[in-house]
């Protein structure tokens, strides 16, 4: 029984260890509108994934651009925000987003980028 018990505690407690270390969602705080940001998000290992779900909350005082690469369009948003952006992903990789201030100088945003 104690056996059972000690790998039991092993399991959990890699688990608990692994999921600290996923790069699978990131969360950031937008207030400084002067320079771009760029955000990586990493798939986990065996874990499969069809989505990127982009939720941003906050206002910005005129359009910022949230970059997704090449051959993927722009998103554009602007003033008071509470949106949730769903994109197709197939597992292709990290994916790299630049947050661009483009016309945008104040607010605050709150942006979480997280695999699905």
């Amino acid at each position: 029984m104690r056996n059972i018990n000690y790998y039991l505690l092993m399991v959990l407690g890699s688990i608990t260890l692994l999921s600290c270390s996923r790069k699978d969602r990131v969360f950031i705080t937008i207030t400084e509108f002067s320079k771009s940001q760029t955000v990586v998000v990493e798939p986990y290992g065996v874990i499969p994934y069809s989505m990127v779900n982009i939720k941003v909350k906050g206002y910005v005082n005129d359009t910022i651009k949230i970059i997704q690469g090449p051959g993927l369009f722009d998103i554009y948003l602007y003033g008071e925000l509470d949106t949730i952006r769903k994109i197709e992903y197939y597992g292709e990789g990290p994916r790299t987003f630049i947050i661009d201030p483009y016309k945008a100088s104040e607010g605050k945003l709150e942006i979480d980028f997280n695999l699905k």
